[in-house]
């Protein structure tokens, strides 16, 4: 994850501010909400040694102004590819800006979880972070992307046609694709469904534990924001600009290095 690479100095500084100069200038900045709570969750549930890193990693990602916080990829989806409408009222982007500026401003975990954070002026109000029910619908869909892929595995489930892999999103949604959207729900997935396919191929690597790569999960729903062909996802992750090479969304998918090459050749 480009946040924690920065954090732990796997990207050097010198090289961020390159790229966060370049990103202001050409780019709108948006932070996905599957980012932010992959980095809150490593916050609160990490050790006290790590706490400043990884305070430091969702500095990073909230560092960039102006900025947009999106919405979850699904809801994105749905209004990108089929003009349809599923907003989670718990769930909002002004929520996740709220938790970011709290957690900023914890000195430690303790803090973090007291509810002694105040934001604002002379009428402060004073926050506690509480990420379990968020916390609770991450962690299922990580373990029930796992087993799907187990069961690749053991064969009591068969890989997905594109055709089903989009209906089985968008039925997720509460959207059953109707025949005339089909074309647009298989153009808005590209991305996301080659690179389904390569973890189901990983299937046959019995080495390959998936529990230990939750981040796949991540990386899976975040590319569904490349609907909206406006949009680029950041990344450090060589497997996911690997596997998405061949997809018709694969310009989408701009790592590091190709942003710090853009910017050292302007």
């Amino acid at each position: 994850m480009v946040c924690n690479h920065v954090a732990s100095g796997q990207i050097p500084d010198a090289d961020w501010r390159i790229i966060r100069r370049y990103v202001k200038q050409h780019y709108k900045y948006a932070i996905s909400p599957l980012t932010m709570i992959e980095l809150l969750r490593r916050l609160e549930k990490g050790s006290d040694t790590y706490f400043e890193r990884n305070r430091k990693a969702l500095q990073v990602l909230y560092e960039i102004a102006p900025r947009t916080i999106l919405r979850f990829p699904g809801e994105f989806l749905l209004n990108r590819a089929l003009s349809a409408t599923r907003n989670n009222p718990k769930f909002q982007p002004r929520l996740f800006d709220l938790w970011m500026r709290v957690a900023l401003k914890a000195k430690n975990k303790q803090e973090l979880k007291a509810g002694t954070i105040s934001l604002g002026g002379l009428k402060a109000i004073v926050y506690e972070l509480d990420l379990s029910s968020i916390d609770k619908q991450h962690s299922e869909g990580i373990a029930a992307h796992v087993k799907q892929l187990n069961d690749v595995r053991t064969q009591k489930r068969s890989v997905a046609s594109r055709l089903q892999f989009a209906a089985g999103i968008f039925s997720s949604l509460g959207r059953p694709l109707k025949t005339t959207e089909r074309q647009r729900a298989l153009d808005a997935l590209d991305a996301s469904y080659s690179f389904d396919s390569w973890l189901c191929s990983m299937a046959k690597n019995q080495s390959y534990d998936f529990a230990k790569h939750h981040s796949d999960w991540v990386d899976l729903q975040q590319l569904q924001y490349l609907c909206d062909s406006n949009v680029h996802v950041l990344t450090d992750d060589k497997d996911l600009k690997r596997e998405t090479a061949s997809s018709k969304q694969a310009d989408q998918v701009v790592t590091v290095k190709d942003l710090l090459l853009a910017a050292k050749s302007v």
